[in-house]
């Protein structure tokens, strides 16, 4: 610590009273909140099971004060994202010709893909030679009335 006689080594002691308490190894704010973790080791069981056992045993056996809450992160956390983002993207009200036509719909495009792909590949080659993805995609249109079928 600098003073009037130069730099010198002060005791903490004469500075600040200092004890040694229990307490969170680490705080850490969020939003404005003091958060806490417990980390749980879920090897061997899906997380989601999990937790809703945890959920319920917390609820049966702990009463949390007023300003406290439980939030649940981590893979569980990220798969509850992935859900409600999912529900928007696939509506599960969609019958069994749906789900077939997608997936028939998905393997026509990733084989279009290849033949592009291959097409991409062989463009230094004369052009009677890259005349097959040309030709193969065309009826490929065949496939509209099928996927427009109400019946």
């Amino acid at each position: 610590m600098p003073t009037a006689e130069g730099p010198r080594q002060i005791p903490l002691s004469q500075l600040a009273s200092v004890t040694i308490k229990s307490g969170p190894s680490m705080i850490r704010i969020e939003e404005g909140l003091l958060n806490g973790y417990v980390c749980v080791d879920t090897a061997g069981r899906d997380p989601a099971g999990c937790v809703d056992e945890a959920a319920r045993v917390l609820a049966e056996k702990v009463t949390l004060p007023p300003g406290y809450a439980l939030l649940w992160s981590g893979q569980y956390g990220a798969m509850q994202g992935v859900k409600e983002r999912l529900v928007v993207v696939l509506p599960h009200n969609m019958s069994v010709r749906v789900w077939v036509g997608l997936i028939a719909l998905l393997g026509v495009d990733a084989e279009t893909g290849v033949f592009m792909l291959l097409y991409l590949d062989s463009s230094s080659r004369p052009a009677p030679e890259r005349l097959r993805p040309s030709l193969v995609l065309p009826p490929r249109t065949g496939h509209a009335p099928m996927a427009l079928s109400l019946a």
